[in-house]
């Protein structure tokens, strides 16, 4: 569980460059729009080093499942809370990129709560594939992020 907990780390950078985002001088709903996308690219942030604690804490005990399960639905439900933004005209193109790569966010854990469903599933031969698909989930909407970042910082 390390190694996957390490791959989530790794989409946290991407998270980061969000908080790149400067404050602009165009319009005070576009400025709005990035202290509420900064707040809930913090929420994902902080759900995601959560998941990661929890699954690197993961013993293969059933009674772990849980605290990775709740993990898991927190970071689904912040994502959900990003993508649900209403973005100023000026950035709705950004704000696009930002639900595509939320969205390959949420396909990732889906896969985690799949995975994470049962003792089972996470022994099985398909885990590490499971685990390779979700993480690179991630790493396409790390790269979402990082251009709907440039696309918003371009309207400055």
């Amino acid at each position: 569980m390390k190694n996957l907990s390490h791959r989530l780390l790794a989409g946290l950078l991407a998270l980061a460059l969000l908080f790149s985002l400067s404050a602009c001088g165009s319009g005070q709903a576009l400025e709005e729009y990035r202290q509420s996308l900064i707040s809930a690219m913090a929420g994902v942030q902080n759900d995601i080093a959560t998941l990661s604690s929890r699954m690197n804490a993961f013993d293969g005990a059933e009674s772990s499942l849980g605290g990775v399960t709740d993990a898991i639905d927190a970071c689904a439900d912040s994502c959900q809370a990003l993508i649900d933004l209403q973005p100023p005209e000026k950035a709705k193109d950004a704000h696009a990129r930002f639900v595509s790569g939320m969205n390959r966010y949420l396909d990732a854990m889906d896969i985690y709560r799949n995975l994470f469903s049962s003792l089972d599933d996470l022994r099985s031969e398909k885990s590490d594939s499971l685990i390779d698909t979700a993480q690179s989930y991630l790493d396409d909407g790390a790269k979402e992020l990082a251009a709907g970042t440039e696309l918003l910082d371009a309207l400055e």
